[in-house]
């Protein structure tokens, strides 16, 4: 059989079966899920942002001394170098959710793996957050306990321990459950469209 014949019965077969999932048009609607994560991205945009400022002020109104406010601030220093960059790569993007079809599989196929990478890319973010977490708490335990007690390491060393397990723990909890709260659920929804569009 030959490319013509190939192309003659292809043609014969008409397009009439062909029939996209109904699902697709729920993509595209009101209550899609690029609509959805760009509006929660907003909303954690907002928080991140007040967090920040309220981590910025925290030495003046839990009353940290005076000895450790400069630690304290080159750890913020930090923490807002980092929160730049991974702010600068979710607002690309939240542009980039604009740019999609969603008409087409390998449309989806680019919206559902890139969800997937931004959502790998802000469990970084997190992460990278905890080191700085530690430092800071430790800081004001360290500022908050009397100096007698510090003096045996071995005390310091459990404090640092105990802050590292529990701030990760903590961290990662939020973390996992607000993924999949927030993100999850929709990456779901447009992977359950790319299999039926696969069968």
């Amino acid at each position: 059989m030959n490319f013509d014949d190939i192309q003659a019965a292809w043609n014969q077969e008409g397009n009439e079966n062909i029939q996209l999932p109904n699902a697709l048009s729920d993509l595209k609607g009101k209550n899609s899920p690029v609509k959805k994560i760009r509006s929660t991205m907003r909303t954690e945009l907002i928080f991140q942002l007040f967090g920040m400022i309220v981590v910025g002020f925290s030495p003046q109104m839990l009353g940290l001394h005076s000895n450790f406010q400069l630690a304290f601030y080159m750890t913020y220093g930090f923490l807002v170098i980092i929160s730049i960059y991974y702010m600068i790569r979710f607002y690309f993007f939240y542009n980039r959710l604009y740019n999609y079809t969603l008409n087409s599989k390998d449309s989806l196929y680019s919206l559902y793996y890139d969800i997937k990478v931004n959502i790998e890319m802000y469990r970084s973010f997190n992460y990278a957050l905890i080191p700085i977490l530690v430092i800071m708490t430790f800081l004001y335990l360290v500022a908050k306990i009397p100096l007698a007690s510090l003096m045996d390491q071995s005390h310091l060393l459990t404090l640092g321990v105990i802050i590292l397990a529990i701030s990760t723990i903590i961290v990662y909890g939020f973390l996992e459950f607000g993924i999949r709260l927030s993100y999850g659920r929709y990456l779901k929804e447009i992977g359950s469209v790319l299999d039926q569009l696969k069968e």
